[in-house]
């Protein structure tokens, strides 16, 4: 199920029923249980656009094509649009006219993006930032770093590769987690001429070219599957590229910034996140007060 819907609702909380016969990797509800999901939209702060309805004969499905939507206004704030919304939506639904013995279904049209959780992971120990979210300790922070001393160490390619590595990790459990199974581009800056004049020079030359022939591929609006999105991981976090990633519901967004810092948007809560992360010696929300 790849809906947000899904995630505001235990698994198997209401009846729902599949719309891919129709081409859409949505669900849909009975209309009975309409007023109790936009509650509960209401308290994660989404809006809902819009909805579509659907009639159920014996195991099928088919379109009544009946269908409502609210736009926002020129000047008004979210919470405000949000709440008029819901209240379009259940004004709507409530006064539909369902005959005896019809079984209606309702999908939504949501914008969520304001739901979803903001994290940062890092290599970095959260016990020493400082109290203004700076870090304290001498730490490599870029590719650009192997065969830099730091506290007496040598970055190694071998170090990088590994941290790099746990990053990646780190990130494909959470796109499996989440029921992702592809990312697309939302927004990708790049310049190839550049890239390949960096790459002959980079401290890891063999691994950086090996990644040349994807470049082209990576444009704006494109799918990527888990181990292309690895490949394209590398050359955000080599600094080759900056790519925000996001799951074909927008449920899910990454992204990769200074400072070997991954920035993470999804619906997951923070202790699922915790056991994910810990698992490759990474940190969770470091700068976040508890």
């Amino acid at each position: 199920m790849k809906n947000i819907c899904s995630h505001f609702l235990s698994k198997n909380s209401f009846p729902h029923y599949s719309l891919e016969s129709f081409g859409i990797d949505d669900i849909a509800y009975p209309i009975e249980y309409a007023i109790q999901l936009i509650d509960m939209f209401e308290n994660k702060n989404v809006a809902i656009l819009g909805g579509d309805l659907y009639r159920m004969k014996d195991s099928s499905i088919e379109p009544t094509y009946d269908s409502w939507y609210c736009d926002t206004l020129p000047i008004e704030r979210l919470s405000d649009f949000v709440q008029r919304s819901h209240a379009t939506a259940k004004e709507y639904l409530t006064s539909y006219p369902v005959t005896l013995g019809d079984k209606i279904l309702v999908s939504f049209v949501l914008e969520y993006e304001d739901a979803l959780d903001e994290h940062e992971i890092v290599k970095y120990n959260s016990l020493f930032y400082n109290a203004d979210g700076a870090y304290c300790r001498d730490e490599w922070t870029s590719v650009s770093d192997i065969g830099k001393n730091f506290n007496g160490k040598v970055l190694t390619a071998e170090e990088y590769l590994m941290v790099e590595g746990c990053y990646i990790d780190a990130a494909c459990d959470i796109i499996q987690i989440s029921d992702s199974d592809k990312l697309i581009i939302e927004y990708i800056e790049k310049d190839e001429k550049w890239i390949e004049q960096q790459m002959k020079s980079s401290k890891i030359p063999t691994h950086d070219l090996s990644l040349l022939p994807i470049i082209k591929k990576l444009n704006q609006g494109c799918e990527l599957n888990i181990s292309e999105f690895r490949v394209a991981a590398q050359l955000c976090l080599r600094e080759y590229v900056y790519i925000v990633f996001c799951d074909t519901n927008h449920s899910l967004k990454i992204d990769f910034g200074y400072d070997y810092y991954m920035y993470i948007k999804c619906l997951l809560n923070e202790k699922v996140l915790q056991s994910i992360v810990a698992r490759y010696n990474l940190f969770l929300n470091p700068r976040r007060m508890p």
